[in-house]
């Protein structure tokens, strides 16, 4: 996901660049992280909000690149970002599997009901939910559905990050070049 966040800092960045000291580039790299970090935060809620998953998973499956600015060499780019593992979706056991008689009942979204996949079973010691292929008992194979990734890009999820983004950027570069110039 990016989020590109464009605002009229070039009066700032004039006055900031008069005070010396790299005091731009130092306030710029706090203020992104702190933002990414209040976006992981609020991923990780929206995504809770509109999926039936546990947040452990969803912590699991974010990261976040962090800008930085050490010794005259400077990263301003901050990044949040979901990589999917091996490429593959999550298997249903996340989404709250339960095995009934017809199969295993899941409920993905929140707003949605439970649905029951038949034919399928719950094994590898709770972890995993199978289905048969063919009318014999083999093959089995495992069943998969939404990944974080895709639910990171959600257009009601990643609506509601991007507009807290773009509200919360200039306070954090407000309140992080207070800091660095009073520390210069």
């Amino acid at each position: 996901m990016r989020i590109h966040v464009t605002e009229n800092f070039d009066q700032i960045a004039r006055q900031l660049a008069a005070m010396g000291g790299n005091v731009f580039e130092r306030a710029a790299a706090s203020a992104m992280n702190k933002t990414v970090a209040k976006a992981k935060t609020a991923m990780k809620r929206e995504i809770r909000a509109e999926f039936n998953i546990p947040a452990s998973t969803v912590e699991k499956s974010l990261r976040i690149r962090r800008a930085y600015f050490r010794s005259g060499t400077v990263n301003l780019e901050a990044s949040l970002e979901s990589p999917t593992q091996n490429g593959r979706a999550m298997n249903v056991i996340h989404f709250g599997a339960r095995q009934t008689k017809k199969g295993v009942s899941v409920r993905i979204r929140k707003a949605g009901g439970r649905s029951v996949i038949s034919h399928a079973f719950i094994a590898n010691g709770g972890r995993t939910v199978f289905a048969r292929v063919g009318q014999s008992r083999l093959p089995i194979k495992p069943v998969r559905t939404i990944a974080v990734a895709q639910m990171f890009n959600a257009r009601r999820v990643r609506g509601k990050v991007e507009q807290m983004v773009r509200a919360e950027f200039p306070v954090e570069f407000k309140r992080a070049a207070e800091y660095f110039s009073a520390r210069h």
